[in-house]
C-alpha cells in the first residue's frame, strides 16, 4: 500500500464560532439575539469545545489524524477595544500543547468570519482603520503564540465578501420579481420562487432587521465580514 510522505497533514478544521460555544462578544452572537435575525437558531453552547477540547482533540488524534486547524476568537482575545484578555490566551495556549501532546500538529486560523462586536460598531470590514485593528490584534496573538506555532492562517476565505456580494445581488433580484409577481396576482409571495423559501417574509424581515442592528451596531447594516463588500472593502 503506498504511504503518504512523512510531515503530509491528514486533519480535521473548525472555526470557534460553530464549536466553541459562549462567544458573547462577538457580532454573530449579537446578530443571533435580534428578534428578527437572519440566523437560523442561536449558537449557544454549540458543541463546547472550549471546555471539552481535550476530550475532542483526543478523538481527532485516535482517528489518526496528525493535524487540527482551528481557529482563535479575536473577540474573546480583545472584548473591548484596546482591552486583551490574558486568560483566553492561555486557554488557547492549552489547545496548541494539547494538541502536541496527542502527536497534532496545531494549524491556526487568525480570523474566521467573526469579529468582536465593537469592531463592527466602528465600521466593520468596510472601514479602513479594521487595518490597523487587525494588524494589532495579530501582533499580541503572535507574540504570545507565535513560538509555539508552525502554520497559521491568518484569514478563512478572504474572498468572501465579494462572493456574497454577488449572490446577494442575484437573490435581491429573485425577491423582487417574486414580490412583484404575487402583487399581480394578488397573492403571497411565499413559495412562488422555491418551495420553502418565503421571500415575502425575507423582505420584511430586512426592515425590522435594520432598526434592530441600528439599536445594537449603531448601523442599520453593520459591515460583518461576511457582508457584501465594496472593491474598496
Amino acid at each position: 500500500m503506498q504511504k503518504f510522505e512523512k510531515g503530509f497533514f491528514v486533519g480535521a478544521a473548525t472555526a470557534a464560532h460553530q464549536v466553541e460555544g459562549n462567544n458573547i462578544h462577538s457580532d454573530y452572537w449579537a446578530q443571533e439575539q435580534l428578534p428578527h435575525t437572519s440566523f437560523t437558531e442561536p449558537s449557544g453552547i454549540a458543541c463546547d469545545h472550549y471546555n471539552k477540547y481535550e476530550e475532542d482533540i483526543k478523538l481527532l488524534a485516535d482517528a489518526g489524524l496528525n493535524a487540527y486547524r482551528f481557529s482563535i476568537e479575536w473577540a474573546r482575545i480583545e472584548p473591548e477595544e484596546g482591552k486583551f484578555d490574558p486568560a483566553e490566551i492561555e486557554h488557547y495556549r492549552k489547545v496548541i500543547a494539547c494538541c502536541k501532546a496527542h502527536g497534532v500538529e496545531p494549524v491556526v486560523t487568525l480570523l474566521h468570519f467573526t469579529s468582536p462586536k465593537w469592531l463592527i460598531a466602528k465600521g466593520g470590514w468596510e472601514a479602513e482603520s479594521t487595518v490597523e485593528y487587525f494588524k494589532r490584534y495579530v501582533s499580541y496573538v503572535m507574540e504570545q503564540l507565535g513560538s509555539e506555532l508552525h502554520i497559521v492562517c491568518t484569514i478563512n476565505e478572504a474572498n468572501m465578501g465579494l462572493q456574497l456580494a454577488a449572490i446577494s445581488k442575484r437573490f435581491r433580484l429573485m425577491a423582487e420579481q417574486a414580490a412583484k409577481a404575487a402583487a399581480k396576482a394578488g397573492k403571497s409571495a411565499e413559495g412562488s420562487v422555491q418551495v420553502g423559501m418565503n421571500f415575502q417574509k425575507m423582505m420584511e424581515n430586512m426592515k425590522y432587521a435594520a432598526a434592530e442592528n441600528a439599536a445594537v451596531f449603531g448601523t442599520p447594516q453593520p459591515k460583518i465580514f461576511v457582508s457584501e463588500r465594496t472593491p474598496e472593502g
